[in-house]
């Protein structure tokens, strides 16, 4: 992520990559793993905001895919139990103002459009098939985590992703909405999966200007 962290600072924003456990089949690395690091790494960040120079009054988590998923997470679970783990700045808080997320899965309970495209994704990182551990399943999910409380989206999401079915951010931002949360979807006509979140690609400066646009929209400067 070492080309978006550059492009963001040079705009003028504080960038960080939160680094998280992969699901590797170890009971370890099940979810809520990844949640607990990435949280935690927030909350490293926001501990050490002097050192670092960080506004913490304005913080916005992005991520494709699977970091779509945790920057998900992040922006609709900061009030959800069981995500913490033994991290050590739990002091800090971990909600954030903005979300962006590119083609990431939003709901991985036994049925979904994620899960019944292609179940074996959640059932690694969950350790178990959905279906069998409804409420891990529920806690991954954050769909099920909306509120009206949640900060501004924005879901970006090609319209032939043959891995996650674009379904997933479709439903998503019709919760969003439903529960009064501001949410922007950008579909990209043809688009598979993985594409740059910033690019100077001529293809992608629809969804690059766009989370910029976002971005200054939500936590830029004044």
């Amino acid at each position: 992520k070492r080309q978006l962290i550059t492009w963001l600072a040079g705009l003028g924003y504080a960038a960080a990559s939160l680094g998280y456990r992969l699901a590797t089949g170890a009971a370890s690395n099940n979810y809520p793993a990844q949640a607990e690091d990435v949280r935690c790494g927030l909350r490293y960040l926001r501990a050490n905001a002097a050192t670092y120079g960080i506004d913490t009054t304005r913080v916005a988590a992005i991520g494709d895919s699977a970091g779509g998923h945790l920057a998900m997470i992040l922006g609709t679970a900061s009030g959800v139990t069981g995500l913490d783990g033994t991290c050590p700045y739990l002091s800090q808080p971990v909600d954030v103002d903005a979300t962006v997320a590119f083609y990431g899965p939003s709901d991985l309970r036994a049925g979904s459009a994620f899960v019944t495209f292609d179940p074996w994704p959640a059932e690694s990182l969950l350790g178990v098939a959905p279906h069998l551990n409804p409420a891990r399943a529920t806690l991954a999910s954050p769909i099920a985590h909306v509120d009206p409380t949640d900060g501004y989206f924005l879901l970006v999401h090609g319209t032939a992703d043959t891995i996650v079915p674009i379904a997933s951010s479709r439903l998503m931002h019709a919760e969003l909405v439903a529960h009064g949360v501001p949410s922007t979807l950008l579909e990209m006509p043809g688009a598979g999966h993985e594409f740059a979140e910033i690019s100077q690609e001529a293809w992608l400066r629809t969804s690059s200007c766009t989370t910029i646009a976002f971005l200054d929209a939500t936590i830029g400067l004044p």
